[in-house]
Formats: structure tokens, C-alpha cells, sequence
């Protein structure tokens, strides 16, 4: 009677182990820490631009900015329109909170807006927005391009001119390099390089999943030896 008792203790003990077993495993899949969120469908922008009293011409460049984050970008396709064709909608991707805080900007000029009514508008909606810069504006920002191309043309010739007239001066260029010892050199003469610096470590990353599996092991085997324990217990 002890002995069937036993044996129907074992059975039952064994089913226990196993579930538990198979609860840890489980618990050892790690799941995703951040969920991702399903971004929403962007804001499709079609319309008129126009620089002063005239179109815009083929190729002016329309850009959406948040937060000084270009969010969208196209160029007019034909004098005066954008969006006319698929490739050339003004395709911007942001919350719908943040549809009342975007700027347009016509070649870089920040642009007058008239047409739409972000506060009604939803995500995948295409609406129609006429864009409009200032003549002014626009040579404006033509001159200060100019400048500041001819700006950097004079400092690259004079850059220039000086590596043409001048040598470098090697002894003072101090490059320091790590040989295959692991110990820094320098290519600089009489720079000493101070043996006592080290270029501190990353630390790696412990891996979630080793150690939930590193715990289920040694679970399962703590099992496994109060099982043997048992039915031991159990034949005495």
C-alpha cells in the first residue's frame, strides 16, 4: 500500500516538476521591452506656389519643417503648382497634434500659408495648401547664397596657397597610434605619452536572455535533484 502510494506520490510529483519546467521556459523567452507603435498614415499636401507676383518656376524646392526637423520635402514640377503629379505631393509624416505647428519653407524662405485647415485635417487626407514667398525674400536669400559661395571659394584659395607655398612641419605633428602590444606611440619626436592613460572600456551589456536561461537551468536542475531525492525516498 505504502509502495502504490509512493509511486502515485512520484507520478503526481513528476507532473508537478514538468509544468513548472515548462512555466520557466516560458518565462525565459524575453519579450519585446518597447512595443512598437504603429506610426501614423502621413498628411498629403497638393497646391499653388508662388514667389512674389509670379509662379514659382520647375524646380523650386518646398520643404515642411517641425521643430527644425524636416519632415517632408518636394519641388514644383510645372510653373506655379506642386502635387500635380504622385511624385511630386509634399508628403509630410508627423502626429496629428503637431499638423498646426509645421513650417513651409519655398528654397529655404519661410512661406505664407493660406487654403488649409490643419485642425480638421486627419492622417492620409490629401489637402490643398497654396504657398506664397516674398520677391524680396527670395533675392535676399539668392545674395546671402552668393556671398557665402564666394566666401568659401576665397578660403579654399587660400588654403590652397598656403599648402602650395608653404611645407608642413612633420617633427610637429604629434600622431598617436596604439601598436600591436596595445601600448601608445607617438609619431611626434620627444612628445612623451604617458604610460599610465588608458583609453577606458565599454562595458558590455549582460544579456537579458543568458541570464533568464542561466536561472532556468539551475532551476531545472534543483529539480531534477529533489526528484532523484524522492524516489529515492520513495523505494525505501
Amino acid at each position: 500500500m505504502f509502495l502504490k502510494f509512493g509511486i502515485h506520490s512520484f507520478y503526481n510529483t513528476r507532473c508537478l516538476v514538468i509544468l513548472m519546467m515548462v512555466v520557466v521556459g516560458m518565462s525565459a523567452i524575453p519579450a519585446s521591452a518597447d512595443s512598437s507603435t504603429v506610426p501614423s498614415l502621413p498628411l498629403i499636401i497638393e497646391g499653388s506656389v508662388s514667389t512674389g507676383d509670379e509662379a514659382a518656376t520647375a524646380g523650386t524646392e518646398i520643404t515642411a519643417e517641425l521643430d527644425g526637423q524636416v519632415i517632408g520635402s518636394t519641388t514644383v514640377s510645372s510653373d506655379g503648382v506642386y502635387g500635380d503629379q504622385p511624385g511630386t505631393k509634399l508628403v509630410v509624416t508627423c502626429e496629428p497634434a503637431d499638423y498646426e505647428n509645421i513650417k513651409f519653407y519655398v528654397d529655404g524662405v519661410e512661406s505664407g500659408i493660406s487654403g488649409a485647415d490643419f485642425s480638421t485635417s486627419n492622417p492620409g487626407d490629401t489637402v490643398s495648401l497654396d504657398l506664397s514667398v516674398s520677391a524680396s525674400s527670395d533675392s535676399e536669400t539668392g545674395s546671402s547664397k552668393s556671398s557665402s559661395s564666394s566666401g568659401t571659394s576665397g578660403n579654399m584659395g587660400t588654403s590652397a596657397s598656403s599648402v602650395e607655398s608653404g611645407e608642413t612641419e612633420d617633427a610637429d605633428v604629434n600622431v598617436v597610434d596604439e601598436n600591436d602590444n596595445g601600448i601608445l606611440e607617438s609619431t611626434a619626436d620627444n612628445v612623451p605619452v604617458s604610460s599610465g592613460e588608458s583609453i577606458p572600456a565599454t562595458p558590455k551589456e549582460t544579456s537579458t536572455i543568458s541570464s533568464v536561461s542561466g536561472i532556468a537551468v539551475a532551476f531545472m536542475v534543483t529539480l531534477v535533484v529533489l526528484l532523484g531525492v524522492m524516489k529515492i525516498k520513495g523505494r525505501k
